[in-house]
């Protein structure tokens, strides 16, 4: 790894990271939604929030199985980010001031690059189902 942490070292960590997700590793996501988004409000992460938001949001429709139209290999990869994001030893440790989220915020990026196709669809059918609600 470079002494700089890049989007595409993100990929790597994340494609390395989503190949062993488990169902037990999209319960914690889901059971610690409250810490992810907590850190998701500070930093480098802030500007990414909508984002974040709605990575746990498919995360957990897909845990409820009210969408389920997603490739496991997308969630897993969301997953993955998400719980780089809880772990406050990475790459950078969250504790240090200033730079402690950089990675976090790059590991959310590389992960929305390659999700992205799937976050749109996400959206589109969120979209769907608040009309229908409404």
């Amino acid at each position: 790894m470079s002494a700089k942490y890049t989007v595409e070292d993100g990929e790597k960590i994340i494609e390395e990271r989503s190949k062993r997700i488990k169902e037990d590793d999209i319960k914690k996501v889901v059971k610690n939604e409250d810490k992810i988004m907590k850190k998701a409000h500070s930093g480098s992460l802030l500007k990414m929030l909508g984002d974040i938001r709605d990575m746990f949001c498919m995360v957990s429709d897909y845990w409820k199985r009210s969408y389920t139209e997603v490739p496991f290999g997308s969630i897993a990869a969301i997953v993955a980010a998400l719980l780089y994001v809880l772990s406050p030893l990475d790459f950078i440790p969250d504790f240090l001031p200033i730079v402690g989220l950089i990675d976090d915020a790059t590991a959310i990026t590389a992960c929305l690059s390659l999700v992205r196709l799937d976050i749109g669809k996400y959206r589109k059918w969120r979209a769907e189902q608040e009309q229908v609600k409404s």
